[in-house]
């Protein structure tokens, strides 16, 4: 079961208002101006072999309109938790905590040792949202910085995995994840496959967001922004 297998962070215009009644929360400074917000997606075990062979109309616009690549790799244990929070946060598991070798409870969420985007983006006055299909992501729902959460409350069924039934550790068919951006300033139908010495990881989804939204990491992240995937500022 490989997780992130994909990340699009999505970009909007920003909105200038003409006269407002209040003046806005101060938001740190953006390196892209037109990028307002982000939003990561991630697609529980999507193969790049099988997005391949899929119609995945909206996917294959967004690879066409953005840029992307299908030799990302994710976290060597490719499970849920531990990759998800890695995505997150930007950290391996040895660092964020959450290696997957143990049940952890609904009712006492073990948060990860490292503060996910939402929480830095929190901290920097935006508006976070988490949209997740598992029980299990109430995990990076720490009180007090997401604004809005949608999950089931009730722990679901296992998903099939991506290597035959199962996952295996440092296993291909597990690890080689897709990896789509779009947005204002990103270039067009780019493949980071043919940038030298450029291996995109799954950690670098979150270096990526804090880049674009100005966010200070409160500690090193082993990822780092995508910033080839972007043309030359104005």
């Amino acid at each position: 079961m490989k997780r992130f297998v994909l990340s699009v962070v999505l970009a909007a215009e920003c909105l200038v208002a003409a006269a407002p009644a209040a003046p806005p929360p101060v938001k740190p400074g953006r390196p892209r101006c037109a990028v307002e917000r982000v939003v990561i997606i991630s697609v529980d075990g999507l193969r790049p072999d099988c997005l391949l062979l899929a119609s995945a109309s909206v996917m294959r616009r967004l690879i066409m309109e953005g840029a992307y690549t299908l030799w990302a790799r994710t976290t060597a244990n490719a499970t849920t938790l531990p990759s998800h929070a890695s995505m997150l946060t930007g950290v391996a598991p040895e660092r964020h905590g959450i290696d997957g070798t143990r049940d952890l409870s609904l009712l006492q969420p073990a948060f990860p040792a490292a503060p996910t985007v939402m929480e830095l983006a929190a901290a920097a006055d935006y508006t976070t949202a988490m949209v997740a299909g598992k029980a299990s992501f109430t995990i990076f729902n720490r009180p007090g910085t997401i604004t809005f959460v949608s999950r089931p409350e009730a722990k679901t069924a296992a998903d099939a995995g991506v290597a035959a039934l199962s996952h295996g550790r440092d296993d291909a068919r597990s690890r080689h994840i897709p990896w789509v951006i779009d947005g204002p300033g990103v270039k067009r139908g780019y493949d980071l496959s043919r940038v030298p010495n450029l291996q995109v990881n799954t950690e670098d989804s979150a270096a990526t967001a804090c880049w674009l939204l100005g966010l200070a990491p409160t500690e090193k992240l082993d990822g780092r922004a995508v910033t080839a995937a972007f043309a030359a500022a104005d």
